[in-house]
């Protein structure tokens, strides 16, 4: 039995989570796939970092038109309106406010009538708008609980530490890791998106109207238009001042960067750089990410780059390709030499995770 002082955290499988102090939120790798992982390169390059980077941080664009709803007969212009078709648009606010009805019900009360259909599409895209780019200018970062010190950012103003609290011993581990276990047990769990949940409680609806309706309802709970889409966006560190110029894939609903020789996610490029836990090179790689706590969005390339590369933003675009080509090439030479087993790269088409062209 191994004594009471001692700090057994390095005796179990790493677990790997990325947070966010300022908004006290975390995603849990391990909760997503059912196991823990030891080192980074158990994330990287397989389907199991797919955390939705695109969803967190994308910013709409500036300009871009906002979604009408489409006109339909009012009740004085309905005949047959029944009375609560005609209660007031500020009574049927609160009958759809979140509190009151699940997703599920508020969509099901919105298909039963085409008088109730607009205040509806109104309440579902309004809540999209407000919940868009949650982690936009929040400082993150992918923490394994074998760290023994904190991100800059995160020690800046006591970031981590006061959106905790009070943090017992936990078996006399370090303060870094007592304030990891604390973020852990405390922060909210991200969960789908706004647009994804609303789209879960749409596609419940049977019969011909939700039918109908279902361009319509998907046009409501975006935030940018689909033309809009397929243009080039950038990946900011807003930290830095440096950028990556990025597409978003409609098929896969990820955003990637690509080059020649590479194409890797988004999710990949942040994992790679905001890596933190025990300096130990000679086996993690990456452990020691430089944009470890740094602040990230990602906003419309055509809109933005003009006034940043006059305010003298750096495109590091070819230096991160480059980087995760060598990484993955790594990480796979690791595997040839029996030296990381739990790792298997991943190589696929066009429409793939990423991979090394060639």
């Amino acid at each position: 039995m191994c004594p009471i002082e001692m700090d057994l955290t390095e005796q179990s499988p790493q677990h790997w989570h990325i947070i966010v102090p300022r908004l006290r939120q975390i995603y849990d790798f391990s909760a997503d796939c059912h196991r823990r992982f030891r080192t980074p390169s158990d994330l990287l390059f397989t389907p199991s970092n797919n955390w939705d980077a695109w969803s967190k941080l994308v910013r709409p664009p500036r300009f871009a038109q906002c979604h009408s709803a489409q006109h339909y007969p009012t009740p004085h212009l309905i005949a047959t309106a029944s009375i609560i078709e005609t209660i007031p648009p500020e009574i049927l606010g609160l009958i759809i406010a979140p509190s009151a009805l699940s997703k599920s019900d508020v969509v099901a009360f919105g298909l039963a009538s085409p008088v109730f259909w607009p205040h509806v599409v109104h309440h579902i895209a309004r809540a999209c708008k407000d919940s868009t780019a949650p982690w936009a200018g929040a400082e993150i970062a992918n923490v394994g609980n074998y760290l023994i010190d904190l991100p800059l950012a995160f020690e800046k103003d006591s970031l981590l530490a006061s959106s905790v609290g009070p943090v017992g011993t936990f078996g006399f581990m370090c303060t870094a890791r007592r304030l990891n276990y604390a973020a852990w047990r405390a922060y909210e769990p991200v969960g789908l998106s706004q647009q994804a949940q609303w789209k879960a409680a749409f596609d419940c609806q049977d019969g011909a109207i939700a039918k109908q309706l279902k361009a319509h309802f998907s046009a409501a709970i975006s935030t940018i238009p689909q033309v809009t889409l397929t243009e080039a966006w950038a990946l900011r560190n807003l930290t830095t001042k440096e950028y990556i110029r990025c597409r978003f894939d409609i098929d896969t609903q990820r955003a990637f960067v690509e080059t020649e020789l590479l194409r890797v996610s988004v999710e990949d490029v942040l994992l790679l750089r905001s890596c933190w836990t025990l300096n130990d090179k000679a086996y993690y790689l990456i452990e020691r990410g430089s944009w470890a706590g740094h602040v990230f969005d990602i906003v419309l390339a055509g809109e933005e780059i003009p006034a940043m590369k006059q305010e003298g933003w750096k495109d590091i675009t070819e230096d991160v390709v480059e980087d995760a080509g060598q990484r993955q090439r790594s990480l796979e030479d690791r595997v040839d030499d029996g030296k990381d087993v739990n790792y298997q790269l991943v190589r696929q088409g066009p429409k793939g995770r990423s991979f090394i062209k060639g």
